[in-house]
Formats: structure tokens, C-alpha cells, sequence
């Protein structure tokens, strides 16, 4: 019976062992390249103008852990502090405001890469910084807070950037 046990304890650590020499931490910047939308194109309710985006951004690893991007450029005036970014009157299609770096990750352990998104169109319903219903005008919401990528990078050669596009309906 012992020499069973003695042989079962060896095989776990020696998994345990295998499976810690081949993990590894790793560090990881994510930027945003832009913003896309396609809501009230040309049709904003006020002379045919163009929408009013506004996005928020989460970042997480391994399906959790998620920190918001609060990193410029692309906040609207005055919504720094909420994480909101976005602009007035965007014609459909791509919004760029220039490359934000929404998380940094630095020598932790992780497998996956998680982006959350909050999107609406700003109809001017109280704060521009937080998506909101009013008896008029209210904010045209989208979608509330979604999942929008999983990036699986270990797929990809390390210590190179790689393009990854979030879902877009």
C-alpha cells in the first residue's frame, strides 16, 4: 500500500511541477485604434445631422479583473473622470480619435485578454457623460455594457502587436 501512495505523490508533483514550468507571466498593452458606429446616420432628429457617440471600455484578463480605460486621447469635454469617450456629430463609419491605451498589464499571469463595452447615442438627456432615459430626448441606447472580444494571444508570436477588431452590430 505505501509503495502505491509513494508512486501516486510522485505522479501529482510532478504534474504540479510540469504544469508551473510552463506557465508563465506575461506583459501586455492594449490599445484602442479607433472606434465604429452606425446609429441615426444622417438622421439625428435635428436637421439631418450626424449622431453623438459615446463609448466606455473595460479591459479584463482571464474573464475577470477588468479595469476601465481612463487613458486620453477621446474623452469627451469633460468626461475624463467617467470614461466616456466620444464626440459630436460623427459621420458613420470609423471614429479616431488617435491610439489610447486602455490597459497595461505587467508581469502578471494570464491566458486571455477580455474587452466590455458601453455604447449610446447622446441625445443631449442630462449628463453627455452617462448614457440616460428622460421623458424627452432620451439617449438612444444601444446596447448596455457587452462583451466584445476575447483575445486569445497565445496564439500569436510573442513580442509583436497584433490587430484584434471587437464585435460590431
Amino acid at each position: 500500500m505505501y509503495k502505491y501512495l509513494r508512486q501516486l505523490l510522485f505522479a501529482l508533483s510532478f504534474f504540479v511541477l510540469h504544469t508551473n514550468s510552463f506557465s508563465q507571466n506575461v506583459n501586455a498593452t492594449i490599445q484602442i485604434n479607433g472606434f465604429r458606429h452606425n446609429w441615426d446616420c444622417g438622421n439625428d432628429g435635428a436637421g439631418g445631422n450626424d449622431p453623438d457617440p459615446r463609448y466606455k471600455v473595460w479591459v479584463g484578463r482571464n474573464g475577470s479583473n477588468y479595469v476601465q480605460s481612463l487613458n486620453g486621447p477621446g474623452f469627451f469635454s469633460g468626461c475624463a473622470s467617467a470614461g466616456t469617450y466620444g464626440a459630436d456629430a460623427i459621420p458613420c463609419s470609423f471614429w479616431n480619435p488617435g491610439l489610447i491605451t486602455a490597459a497595461i498589464f505587467t508581469n502578471v499571469n494570464m491566458s486571455q485578454i477580455n474587452i466590455d463595452m458601453e455604447s449610446w447615442e447622446e441625445d443631449g438627456c442630462g449628463s453627455e457623460c452617462e448614457k440616460e432615459s428622460c421623458f424627452l430626448n432620451s439617449d438612444d441606447i444601444r446596447c448596455g455594457r457587452l462583451n466584445i472580444g476575447n483575445i486569445d494571444f497565445w496564439q500569436q508570436a510573442p513580442c509583436q502587436n497584433n490587430t484584434y477588431t471587437g464585435g460590431f452590430t
